[in-house]
């Protein structure tokens, strides 16, 4: 039969070991202090509110700034702004502003280093939040994926319950809390439920198959992504480098590009298809000769004439042409130059056998002169050819290079603004 505790402990005295037994006992009553407080701590939790839904965490963040800092409360005034955004999808831009402004006025109030970082990282969080919640509109409504929009979701409320459990933890230290008996309550993210998703997508209008609405919201959605990278390029030193902020920055900066070059390639077809002749056939029997003051005209009728070697029924002229003509014409350019190249190297052999022979000979040096001749009047023609090749090259270019530019200009100023948030990996 198993002893019991006392006659244990009795036991244990007798061979004379107190010190093991005031040990045995103040384990054990550690281990019952433990389990009291643990369960004080779980009764304490259960017995919390929880906030679940964007009107209670808007109530609880308002009451927050009573006691709040003033760094703090600038950081609990931007998270009410994103719920308002949340709640009300209008003045998005100005919306960024306030963030801004917010952020700026919180970190110059912080009280130290710990704390200014702690506010950038949750003004990241809010800014993607913001930006992800935006997206998820976007994509309900085009119907492109409605999946992707409801995981963007969300995720932006995971991202908005993090902003604001640290945010609240500097208004409220848990120290503070516990001894006051204000301790957290439990926030759980208000986008996670179907219930919730619902709600959120409830009012919007369905663009599905409306082309033009679609077009009409991306631009939209784009406008607001544009003036989001320039925000964030102005207050770069504001922000400091930001593992989320490049992350986002990264996700959204090639798809920019990729439909900013869209609109300059659609804006170059549209300059041309509504310029004086529009179609393949009517520019093929444009009856405009070359000249230096016709140059454009000129060069709209090579344009044609060359696509008409691979087209055989007319068509309306885009960017995609002009740079396969450009192509073209830049490989028959150094074709001809590579061939002036060859006329060069022959008739420099030929004056190098005209100076070997002697005076006497002189109907070989006639015959060899009269070969080197002929190659330069051949020569004369290619380079009349690469002049004409360089001319066209010049028409195509004077339509597609400016956009080419500001499309090379564009995508480099993008990547300069997402390479000013990237983290240096040194510890």
């Amino acid at each position: 039969m198993a002893l019991k505790l006392n006659d244990a402990f009795g036991l244990l005295k007798n061979k004379g070991v107190d010190k093991v037994m005031e040990k045995v006992t103040s384990v054990t009553n550690a281990i019952m202090h433990t389990g009291h407080d643990v369960q004080q701590r779980n009764d304490a939790q259960e017995s919390l509110p929880t906030i679940d839904s964007v009107d209670t965490l808007n109530g609880y963040l308002n009451s927050l700034q009573s006691d709040a800092s003033p760094a703090v409360m600038m950081a609990l005034q931007s998270q009410i702004q994103v719920l308002k955004y949340v709640q009300s999808p209008t003045m998005m831009l100005m919306a960024v502003d306030n963030l801004m402004h917010c952020l700026y006025n919180a970190l110059k109030a912080a009280e130290d280093k710990l704390q200014v970082d702690t506010l950038r990282e949750n003004f990241a969080s809010l800014l993607q939040s913001f930006i992800f919640v935006t997206e998820a509109r976007l994509r309900y409504e085009i119907d492109s994926s409605r999946d992707e929009a409801v995981r963007l979701l969300a995720d932006a409320g995971d991202m908005l319950v993090s902003s604001v459990r640290a945010t609240a933890m500097l208004a409220v230290p848990i120290a503070a809390g516990v001894k006051m008996g204000n301790a957290m309550p439990r926030i759980v993210n208000m986008f996670a439920s179907q219930n919730a998703q619902r709600s959120f997508f409830g009012n919007l209008i369905m663009a599905k198959g409306k082309k033009a609405i679609i077009e009409e919201k991306r631009a939209e959605f784009d406008k607001t992504l544009n003036y989001i990278f320039n925000t964030l390029d102005d207050y770069a030193e504001l922000l400091g480098p930001s593992i989320l902020l490049h992350g986002m920055l990264k996700r959204y900066a090639d798809g920019l590009v990729e439909r900013y070059s869209v609109s300059q390639y659609a804006s170059v077809e549209k300059m041309i298809n509504e310029g004086e002749v529009k179609t393949l056939e009517g520019l093929i029997n444009h009856e405009n000769a070359y000249s230096p003051s016709k140059r454009e005209a000129w060069g709209v009728k090579m344009i044609f004439s060359t696509l008409t070697q691979t087209t055989k029924t007319p068509t309306t002229l885009d960017y995609e042409s002009l740079r396969n003509v450009r192509r073209s014409l830049q490989s028959k350019l150094s074709g001809v130059e590579a061939h002036i190249a060859k006329i060069d190297n022959e008739i420099d052999k030929l004056t190098a056998q005209i100076e070997e022979l002697s005076i006497l000979r002189h109907n070989q040096k006639k015959a060899l002169q009269q070969q080197i001749y002929r190659l330069q009047k051949d020569k004369e023609e290619y380079e009349s050819a690469v002049m004409e090749y360089q001319q066209r090259i010049c028409v195509v270019s004077d339509i597609i290079t400016p956009a080419e530019a500001r499309i090379e200009e564009y995508a480099s100023k993008m990547q300069r603004i997402v390479d000013k948030y990237e983290m240096s990996l040194e510890l």
